[in-house]
Order: C-alpha cells, then structure tokens, then sequence
C-alpha cells in the first residue's frame, strides 16, 4: 500500500499542474502585468487547437460596439477545466478578464477567468498557472521489484521554481556567441509553429500536456497528447529512427536495473530545435540545433513509483559552449485518465501567432 504522505504529494503535485497552452509564449503577445475585465454579448466561439478564440460585442459609454478578442488554450485542457462545446452560447452575456495584449491599439487578451450572469465562473487557465508546484522532497531509491516496465501509465508534468511556462529572460543554456545571436534577431512572427508542426525535442517534454509511457517485453513507446507524436524504441541498444519521420532523431535505448536511458542524435537542422519561446529553456525565443544536437534522457521513478524523473542532457556545440543539463519531473495520473486528440487547426495556428508582437 502507497503511504498517505506520498498519496498526498502526487495530489498537490496534479492540482498545481502548469495548464498554459504552447504553441506561442506569452512573452511575446500579452503583457502579464496588465489584467483588463469586459462585459458582452458572445459573438464568437471557436473551441480549436492550439489555442480557442472567443469574441464579445461590448457596448461603451456612447453606445457604440466594440469587439474583444479573447485567446484561450486548447481543446484538451478547456476540456479538463470543465469547458466544453456546449459551456458558451452566441448571444450569451459574458464577463472575461484576462492579460491584455502587447499591442495597445488592439482589443486582445488573452482569457483567464469568465463569469456568467447567475455568477457561475470559470477558470479558462489555472488560477496557480504562474506558480510552481508546492516543494517535495524527492524519494530516491524504490522497491527492490521496480523495473523498467513500470514506467507504464499517464504522466503530468509538475513546474518546480525556474521551470514555468511562458517567462522571458535569459536562457539556463550556456548558449554560444551563435546562440546568443539567435537569440537576438528572433521574430515570433515567423515562428516555424504557425503551421502546425510538432513541437520538437527537448521542448515537447516541458509541455503541460499528458504523457502516456507503453512498455511491453523490449519495446517502449512514450506518446505525447499535444500533436499526438508517438516515439518508439526498442531497447536493445540499436539505433533506430524513433519516429515516422527524422525530426525526433535516430535513437538508441538501454535498461539498466530500473533506468531507462535514451540517447537521440542525428536530428535535422531546426530553427526551433533547442528550445520553443514559450518553454522554461527559451524563455521568449526559439533557439535553433544543428545536425550536432545530441540528447541523452534517462527516466526512474521515485516516490513510490509516482513520480517519474527525467535527467536530460543537452549537447549542441554549434550552439551551446557546453553541454546543458537538468531534470524534470511529472506525476502519476490515475488509471483511466483520458488523453484527448490534439487536432492542430492550421489557421487557428496562424492567427495565433500573429497576434505576436515584435518589439
């Protein structure tokens, strides 16, 4: 039997779960400091992926409409907060706050709370979305039965300090003058994610969307909800492509006791291939590889099996003066949790970043 204090370690560890949407960075669209509430009437509903937009007609003072954009996350997590389809009606009386955009001559935001007239609310983003999970003390070493096959089962990823969502500042990379320069002339505008193209590696891992490991005999298969990318090794240590196309590498896999340890290399040049502008590693950029990135994952478990930590490194000598290293962790969901489809709307896609602003 699992104790009580690890029960509730997992518990506040899922109910403190990032649940931003990626496909842009905040960073780059609204401003986190400027929170504005509207009244109207919805004229707009548009449940998508990666992003959902509303629309409410407001009538100002002189009688006139104004029309408010209203960005929201995807059909996957409004599903999990409770949002669905039938929540909004057009012609609906609704109240939205929300972070206003960059760009003051737009009514944008993007939204954060909405409230009914009867006062039923909803929150269209976790209201602890811009704070990490609560500490815990990670538990090491688990029963001596553990193996590689419990690995098995749904994961959520937990943002401990310094790996939120959407934040700028410099990158934990120890980027090189190449990197740096990338860095520097980045355009969200021209972000390579407009047309819905997988998030790559090491990016998709910081996601706030569900992570289902298979394991049977030599075989793994690690299945991410956002764009449904399926990697598939078999770990016997020959490489392998790990996905139907080349963008995710040529892979090796090993089990060594309750380790699993994968090394990926030979990936495609990319312009976004060391970190996405919304993720803790790009805080606001895309960072580019070149064909010498190289990771290496290793994955255990701990805490009684439910948690699930990933040490990664990071090479990329054209871009990187060293190699980088961290880890992450994610928490054990309950069996039958539902990973729902990840349909990325191309226009959606496009309309979303271009409500980026380039300073």
């Amino acid at each position: 039997m699992k104790s009580l204090s690890s029960l509730t370690t997992v518990v506040c560890l899922l109910l403190h779960a990032n649940s931003v949407s990626a496909h842009h960075s905040f960073v780059t669209h609204y401003d986190y400091d400027t929170e504005i509430t509207v009244t109207g009437v919805i004229s707009e509903i548009r449940l998508a992926s990666p992003h959902s937009f509303f629309a409410v007609d407001v009538t100002v003072e002189d009688g006139s409409i104004e029309t408010w954009e209203i960005e929201g996350n995807s059909i996957p997590l409004l599903t999990r907060a409770g949002i669905t389809a039938e929540t909004f009606q057009l012609g609906e009386t609704l109240t939205v706050t929300g972070m206003l955009s960059r760009d003051p001559d737009r009514k944008l935001m993007f939204g954060m709370r909405a409230e009914k007239p009867d006062g039923e609310t909803y929150n269209l983003i976790r209201p602890d979305w811009d704070r990490p999970a609560p500490s815990i003390t990670l538990v090491r070493g688990v029963s001596p039965s553990s193996s590689v096959s419990d690995l098995a089962g749904i994961w959520q990823r937990v943002y401990r300090e310094g790996e939120l969502m959407n934040r700028s500042g410099a990158s934990p990379y120890p980027l090189n003058e190449r990197g740096l320069a990338a860095r520097a002339v980045y355009n969200p505008l021209e972000s390579k994610y407009k047309d819905c193209l997988s998030i790559e590696i090491p990016s998709l891992f910081t996601l706030p969307y569900l992570v289902e490991f298979r394991v049977s005999d030599d075989r793994v298969e690690i299945y991410y909800e956002y764009t449904a990318v399926l990697r598939q090794f078999v770990t016997d240590g020959s490489p392998r492509l790990a996905h139907e196309s080349d963008r995710y590498g040529v892979s090796s896999a090993n089990v060594a006791g309750d380790e699993l340890t994968i090394v990926s290399e030979m990936f495609p040049p990319s312009s976004a291939g060391l970190a996405s502008d919304f993720g803790p590693f790009g805080r606001g950029t895309n960072i580019p590889s070149s064909g010498q990135k190289r990771l290496t994952e290793t994955y255990r478990l701990l805490n009684n099996n439910d948690i699930l930590e990933l040490s990664l490194r990071v090479e990329d000598p054209e871009y990187l003066s060293e190699p980088f290293g961290t880890t992450l962790i994610w928490a054990r969901r309950p069996e039958g949790t539902e990973i729902y489809d990840f349909d990325c709307d191309v226009d959606i896609a496009r309309r979303s970043t271009s409500n980026a602003v380039v300073d």
